[in-house]
């Protein structure tokens, strides 16, 4: 919870210093972090995720391609169980929906992947909510119109 908030406040903080305000009109509290709107990955493609089991090769994982695969295996997720297992394990007792969201998010940034990052959170929060309800809620995602 605190330690999974603290990394990713962390990580905010050094992209922030390094990008002063890209992602500052996405969002008011924060300059960047997941945003389930920016996922490329087609609807179609995550609900056949959602409702298939879960298939061991990460390439089944919706934007997971040749590149992000690799720089998983580099950090020693071999599987889309292990995936899975490292979004729960970012999951602290008090993390919020959007910081435990912002926390996967930060964690695959960390390891070099920059393509298809919101729709890989996106897939893995919404199978995971799948098999523990209330671990995503995309309610909380959705931002009120001015």
């Amino acid at each position: 919870g605190e330690d999974a908030r603290r990394a990713a406040a962390a990580q905010r903080a050094a992209v922030n210093s390094k990008e002063k305000g890209s992602y500052a009109h996405t969002r008011v509290t924060m300059s960047e972090g997941f945003d389930p709107n920016k996922s490329r990955v087609s609807e179609d493609r995550l609900a056949e995720f959602i409702v298939q089991e879960v298939d061991p090769d990460l390439s089944s994982v919706p934007g997971v391609g040749d590149k992000a695969k690799e720089m998983l295996l580099a950090d020693g997720v071999e599987t889309t169980y292990q995936l899975i297992g490292k979004f729960l394990q970012l999951k602290g007792a008090s993390t919020s929906v959007r910081e435990h969201a912002d926390a996967m998010w930060y964690y695959l940034k960390g390891v070099g992947i920059n393509s298809y990052r919101a729709g890989i959170v996106l897939a893995i929060a919404e199978k995971v909510n799948t098999m523990m309800s209330g671990l995503y809620d995309p309610e909380e995602f959705e931002t009120a119109e001015a």
